[in-house]
């Protein structure tokens, strides 16, 4: 399940009365599609965005994704993996996302090798995940190359 609630506006795109269409474009109806399109990239069970998380925060255990920017987006979005109901939740999965949160805290403080060893456990500890390998990456390229210099903590994803 994706989601992303928030206002939308609804309109009539034909000739009404006779013809009608309706349309509700914009970013609350598109992003549930793009998180779900560019969920191939780090591949999570139920990418939602922040607002989503808050809505449903006090009944579940989410993990950070992180802080995402999709394709056609110029903004990047908080998203949340959500990962069991409070009632059924378990020790590992309260580790995870513990874990995952502090991994991210690092790398929005652009301390990137502290980032590669917290994802390095975490990957020993849970098993290998396409997300924590995003983050590798970039944490690499960075250390390599020098961060950018308007480097905001947001993934850019290339595809949808």
């Amino acid at each position: 399940v994706r989601t992303a609630p928030g206002y939308v506006r609804l309109g009539d795109c034909a000739a009404p009365p006779k013809r009608s269409e309706h349309t509700a474009p914009g970013v609350t109806v598109n992003l549930p599609a793009h998180l779900d399109a560019s969920n191939d990239q780090f591949r999570s069970h139920s990418p939602n965005n922040e607002r989503a998380y808050e809505l449903v925060k006090p009944h579940t255990l989410a993990r950070p994704i992180g802080r995402i920017r999709v394709v056609g987006r110029s903004q990047g979005e908080t998203v949340f993996e959500l990962l069991n109901t409070l009632a059924d939740v378990t020790d590992p999965q309260r580790q995870l996302a513990r874990q995952t949160r502090d991994a991210l805290d690092a790398f929005f403080a652009a301390d990137f090798q502290v980032t590669i060893d917290r994802f390095t456990v975490i990957s020993q500890t849970f098993g290998h995940a396409k997300l924590y390998d995003l983050y590798l990456t970039a944490c690499r390229e960075y250390l390599a190359h020098g961060k950018p210099h308007d480097f905001d903590g947001v993934l850019v994803l290339t595809t949808k």
